[in-house]
């Protein structure tokens, strides 16, 4: 480290500008400024972070509405992102919204200064930019800000998704990057989208892309090159049957379920699992344990963390459990796969409630 930048860090942590978890540097001109999101920071200095801001993102081409457009475009793929520095330089802020489904969005705890205003799409991909827009307390609206105008600036698509019965598929995601040539290297997937009814509405940052399906029971496959309105049929998937070995509570008097939690799925996609839309019904999977098993319908094997989901029939004695249980690994491969399970019986004996 120079003895410069020793000086310029030593500085830093005077004002209050320490890089921490939760922090962004960003070249502003010649300077280095550490924009913070970290919540103790934000609360140490709540008093100072009384600003709002306020605007409205517009996917619709301007007469769309009066042409009677069949579905208003869906929103819940972008945010916005505000880097906010003081007046006096001293506070240097990051907020992350999501844009509302009406398109508007809100920004609290802003200090009296400027800010940069992004409009980002999936994981993090910059689709529109304004400089120098005023935040505080009473700072007017910028202009720029209502509306943000982005339909000239993304490719909308309506992709209708097949199972392997020809049957429109049951809800899931899928995610998208951006389509590449044959010879370019592959690309991280850039954004995603909900599934539901057989259809995902979605923009994207370009006209044709690649898309990988997560729809249970339906092979987990790339589908490349696909254009605004196409439709994809998908193979068949991974069905597990998950057979109970040993003890298990009696059905007659226990409600019993098994849920799955996804801890490494295969195959692997490089996008994490916690960053898809919500409602994407991909993360915790339940089944109810009938003649000693539980079927599922799986958007992709791997490696899953089990708990039990256990309740008493008897409405008097009100019994609730959740029994941790082992994790269990279901493969990849597309088909039907018998994986057996132990239920935690002597946990579920050692919580249980004596009779009144």
């Amino acid at each position: 480290m120079t003895p410069l930048l020793r000086i310029v860090l030593q500085l830093c942590c005077i004002a209050g500008f320490v890089l921490v978890v939760g922090s962004l540097p960003l070249q502003c001109g010649g300077e280095r400024v550490i924009f913070r999101s970290d919540p103790q920071f934000l609360h140490d200095n709540v008093h100072h972070l009384s600003g709002i801001m306020r605007g409205r993102v517009s996917l619709d081409v301007p007469g769309e509405e009066a042409e009677g457009a069949a579905q208003p475009r869906p929103l819940a793929a972008l945010r916005v992102v505000v880097l906010a520095r003081s007046t006096d330089g001293r506070l240097a802020i990051k907020r992350t919204v999501p844009v509302q489904p009406t398109g508007t969005f809100e920004v609290i705890g802003l200090p009296e200064g400027e800010a940069t205003v992004l409009v980002q799409l999936g994981q993090g991909a910059e689709v529109w930019r304004a400089e120098g827009v005023a935040c505080g307390r009473a700072a007017p609206v910028d202009p720029r800000l209502d509306p943000i105008r982005l339909e000239e600036r993304l490719h909308w698509f309506e992709l209708r998704l097949f199972d392997a019965e020809g049957a429109p598929a049951s809800a899931g995601a899928l995610v998208w990057r951006e389509a590449r040539s044959s010879g370019d290297v592959i690309g991280a997937f850039e954004g995603d989208a909900v599934v539901e009814g057989g259809v995902a509405r979605f923009p994207a940052t370009a006209p044709c892309i690649d898309v990988v399906p997560l729809v249970p029971g339906a092979a987990t496959e790339l589908f490349e090159g696909l254009y605004g309105g196409e439709e994809v049929h998908l193979g068949p998937g991974v069905h597990a049957t998950f057979e109970v070995d040993g003890p298990r509570p009696d059905v007659a008097r226990w409600d019993v379920r098994l849920a799955l939690s996804p801890e490494a799925l295969l195959p692997s996609i490089g996008y994490p699992e916690e960053s898809l839309s919500q409602g994407a019904p991909l993360s915790r999977r339940v089944a109810p344990l009938e003649d000693g098993r539980c079927e599922f319908d799986l958007a992709r094997g791997g490696s899953y963390a089990t708990s039990w989901w256990v309740v008493s029939a008897d409405e008097e004695r009100e019994d609730s459990l959740r029994i941790s249980g082992a994790t269990v690994e279901v493969p990849a491969e597309p088909g039907h796969h018998r994986v057996r399970v132990t239920f935690p019986m002597e946990a579920f004996q050692g919580r249980q409630r004596p009779p009144r």
